[in-house]
């Protein structure tokens, strides 16, 4: 993710850890999933393409990562679509 940004001249880089990635805490090592069950969701309403609206849950940290060795921002994002979707 660093090379990333530097490739992109030091820009904001986004992506996406798998749940049962490691994480350093106080207490030793945990898995996202883990560690996020413990913490009260934000509930929020969002706008997404073409203008609708949907109601998402939202849980974030600045946790280290283990495989990334370093304190990363991590939002968890739950989310119910309603009817099909391509």
């Amino acid at each position: 993710m660093d090379e990333a940004s530097e490739i992109a001249g030091n820009a904001q880089v986004i992506s996406q850890i798998r749940y049962n990635q490691n994480i350093l805490i106080r207490s030793g090592k945990k898995s996202v999933e883990k560690y996020f069950k413990n913490i009260q969701p934000i509930q929020k309403t969002i706008h997404v393409r073409g203008g609708k609206e949907i109601v998402v849950l939202i849980k974030s940290a600045g946790i280290h990562v283990c495989a990334h060795k370093k304190k990363r921002f991590v939002i968890a994002i739950k989310y119910r679509l309603f009817g099909n979707s391509c």
